[in-house]
């Protein structure tokens, strides 16, 4: 995509290889360092996953490549790829001026991503242990089991439920059917576009999904996405919850079209922990929180890519 985005040559990454280890940099760290020059303001930073396509040779938008170039004291023309160097200059022109638009939406995705992320690695970065010691997430959380599908499923009165069961060998999966095929929770949450999590109280729901959001903000879990981690049990009146508008508070953004905008991409990770501690006024009905904005008409249905993970006890 000539104009718009550009890409490294081998000779380039070479070169951009050994200028990162010249500053003793880890891709990180250039992430980190990088400055993306703007009309308003300059912002620092920009995603791991940029970085990382970026030396591997695959697209990356222009701002971010010459910025990147920058950043290792390199000249992104002998960097990019020699015909998209000779690109003639009327049509570079038009096309910079047809992606100025699409800059500007990655400006704002990365901004947005940049302070959420800030808030998720305050928030739940670490845990606190019963000594009042605090540890780092990923030294702390193991792996959870996930089944693909319920082991049984089955009506029944508490008398036929009890009928021919043996309580004493089989309490622990009393109901519950034989166990299915293990499977890694991230290898699950990466290939689902919503995924439920049911399980017992203190099985590793909620430290699972934290540690989802902490990885995503590494860049090691769904790196293209916004992470929105929302504890349900903070809602003080389910019918009143407008999760629109409450993505939008935490976007901090002044024009919540602009929030719309960020959704119709399906750049949003949506975690939701909690789904069944809704306060509810309807005795009946415990999950009231209303999940239709899941696929909404935006993009094919495309609106929160990559995107919504719940937490229930089962």
């Amino acid at each position: 995509m000539v104009g718009r985005s550009l890409k490294a040559s081998e000779a380039g990454i070479d070169k951009a290889n050994s200028a990162l280890n010249t500053k003793g940099w880890s891709r990180q760290d250039l992430a980190d360092k990088v400055v993306i020059e703007n009309k308003r303001k300059n912002t620092q930073g920009i995603s791991i996953q940029t970085v990382h396509k970026f030396f591997t040779g695959d697209t990356v938008d222009r701002k971010f490549f010459v910025s990147i170039c920058k950043a290792l004291e390199l000249d992104w023309q002998e960097i990019t790829e020699s015909d998209q160097k000779n690109e003639s200059q009327p049509e570079k022109k038009n096309q910079e001026k047809s992606s100025e638009k699409n800059s500007d939406i990655n400006e704002l995705l990365q901004q947005v991503r940049q302070h959420c992320c800030d808030k998720i690695q305050h928030l739940y970065s670490k845990i606190r242990l019963l000594n009042l010691q605090q540890i780092d997430v990923d030294k702390l959380y193991v792996d959870v089991y996930v089944l693909k599908k319920l082991s049984s499923v089955f009506f029944a009165t508490i008398p036929e439920l009890l009928k021919d069961s043996n309580l004493r060998d089989d309490f622990e999966r009393f109901g519950l059917g034989k166990r299915g095929e293990k499977l890694p929770g991230f290898e699950v949450a990466a290939n689902s576009l919503k995924l439920m999590v049911l399980g017992k109280p203190g099985s590793g729901k909620s430290t699972f999904l934290r540690h989802l959001a902490v990885d995503c903000c590494k860049g090691e879990f769904q790196a293209d996405l916004i992470p929105i981690f929302i504890e349900l049990k903070s809602i003080k009146t389910a019918s009143q919850f407008n999760l629109l508008k409450y993505i939008h508070k935490e976007f901090k953004l002044s024009d919540e079209d602009q929030t719309k905008q960020i959704l119709n991409q399906g750049k949003v990770l949506v975690l939701l922990d909690g789904l069944d501690e809704v306060p509810s006024q309807y005795p009946n009905n415990p999950t009231p929180v209303k999940l239709r904005f899941t696929s909404p008409p935006l993009n094919k249905g495309r609106g929160l890519r990559g995107g919504v993970q719940l937490t229930r006890k089962s």
